[in-house]
């Protein structure tokens, strides 16, 4: 009967052993899950305040082309203070990964890049609207050359006495008659698509006034 009991204790005793031995085998899959978690969300807020950090510095690089070039004196107002709040994003998301919140890291630089990126597409309208008007403004320059050419035909062809110079100039004339009509064309599609490029800015800036207001309420 001692026997008995004794086989009976070492076998409760080897059951608790494997309990125990699959409790501690649970633990530390679990911590090795939550390592490899870790270490992800680590390697994704590495790789996301990069991207944040190139973002911001290519629109530093292009506002400072844009005013070497003189396409723009200095950057819209608008770009400047989405840089600003970028850079605090970013700075935000640095200070976190200092911390080891990597979580919070990649948050902050995700919105960083999100307002480097908004205020990169203020300034490519800002550059398509100058665009536009330099174009309307070399138009405008053509329609007036081609206006003065036409005039300066039309009094050649009131001048002329010889039926068969008046016959050339009269091809001249009209040259320069298509030649204007071609360029006033130019100059209507010009104006049209900078309106359409004004007008889509202001849809947008509609829209997003509407979220704004949204997210405040």
């Amino acid at each position: 009967e001692e026997i008995k009991t004794k086989l009976i204790d070492l076998e409760i005793q080897e059951q608790a052993l494997d309990q125990e031995q699959e409790a501690a085998e649970i633990v530390l899959e679990q911590r090795e899950r939550r390592k490899r978690g870790i270490n992800e969300m680590r390697e994704k807020a590495i790789e996301q305040i990069k991207d944040a950090e190139e973002e911001i510095f290519d629109i530093k690089e292009e506002i400072n082309e844009m005013i070497e070039y003189g396409i723009i004196i200095e950057a819209p107002i608008a770009v400047l203070e989405l840089l600003v709040e970028a850079e605090k994003k970013l700075t935000a998301a640095e200070q976190a990964f200092d911390e080891r919140n990597y979580g919070k890291a990649f948050g902050q630089a995700m919105a960083a890049e999100k307002l480097a990126i908004k205020a990169e597409r203020i300034l490519e309208e800002r550059e398509k609207i100058i665009d536009k008007m330099e174009e309307l403004e070399e138009g405008l320059e053509q329609a007036g050359q081609a206006e003065k050419a036409l005039k300066e035909a039309q009094i050649k062809l009131r001048q002329a006495a010889d039926e068969q110079a008046r016959e050339e100039l009269k091809k001249e004339v009209e040259e320069a008659r298509k030649e204007y009509q071609e360029r006033l064309k130019d100059i209507k599609e010009e104006r049209k698509e900078l309106e359409q490029i004004k007008q889509e800015k202001i849809e947008r800036l509609k829209i997003e006034r509407i979220e704004r207001l949204k997210r405040e309420r």
